[in-house]
């Protein structure tokens, strides 16, 4: 009886250990994460940001990580799932603050937020609405070495082969960034009288989420002057999007439209 109550513990202990094991080894995932900066021009028009400096604070546990420059874009090339505040600074633009949801579904997957600057001082900060990433792509040719101390240690079995394999669509909208030219027909905001009357102007930036077939789901301001936000918000609602497509499969596209406004 004692040694069947001794058996019985141990299976029940093995059991555990491989449990927790799994779920260690599902933790330890690293995936990369690049951010595509941007900004606005006078005219309008969306054009990136090269060598900005960019810092992720992890929410859970307060572990920083700073960004490396690769092709002059800001990237976070090993981390795991979770939610980050992102900070990324560049001189003659607002500091702009990002939280992030990352989600990163395998080992050397890679992701992209989409982050934009308001030209300004850094000495004024800027929050954007949340991101949901989802790191959906692996890099070809790297493989990951099974039986090491590191889980993340990696080594590329094919330098020469850049090409990307595409994993399941992801259940949530793929970032999209600026979707102006994206757009098969993009409304016209009128300009309000009573904007006018104020002499109202700048850029407003208004976010929006578009399903499979290129409609707009949803559609809310995120900046600009408070005369000019409804109107903005009313105009992406009636724009028209070509469908976005993932491994042939089309997709939910999130991302924003930007409205210029010139005072009258």
């Amino acid at each position: 009886m004692r040694n069947v109550s001794l058996i019985s513990a141990l299976v029940a202990l093995v059991a555990l250990g491989v449990f927790n094991c799994t779920e260690a080894s599902a933790q330890s995932n690293t995936c990369s994460l690049t951010l595509n900066v941007t900004s606005v021009d006078k005219d309008g028009q969306s054009k990136q940001v090269r060598n900005a400096r960019a810092v992720a604070v992890r929410k859970n546990g307060r572990r920083s990580f700073a960004a490396v420059l690769v092709s002059g874009s800001p990237q976070f090339p090993r981390l795991r799932d979770g939610a980050y505040r992102l900070t990324i600074t560049k001189r003659g633009f607002r500091r702009a603050v990002q939280d992030v949801n990352f989600m990163c579904g395998a080992m050397n997957a890679e992701g992209t937020a989409e982050i934009r600057l308001e030209p300004g001082s850094l000495g004024r900060t800027m929050a954007a609405a949340p991101q949901f990433v989802s790191a959906g792509i692996v890099r070809k040719g790297v493989t990951t070495l099974i039986g090491t101390s590191d889980p993340s240690a990696t080594y590329d079995s094919s330098a020469k082969n850049d090409e990307a394999i595409p994993l399941a669509l992801p259940k949530a909208p793929i970032m999209g960034g600026v979707l102006n030219g994206k757009a098969l027909v993009l409304s016209k905001p009128i300009y309000p009288l009573i904007a006018r009357q104020a002499h109202a102007s700048g850029t407003v930036t208004v976010q929006v989420v578009i399903d499979e077939e290129g409609n707009v789901m949803s559609a809310h301001a995120i900046a600009g002057h408070p005369l000019l936000r409804a109107v903005s918000v009313e105009a992406a609602r009636s724009s028209k999007f070509s469908p976005t497509k993932l491994s042939g499969q089309p997709v939910k596209v999130a991302g924003v439209i930007t409205y210029n406004f010139v005072a009258q």
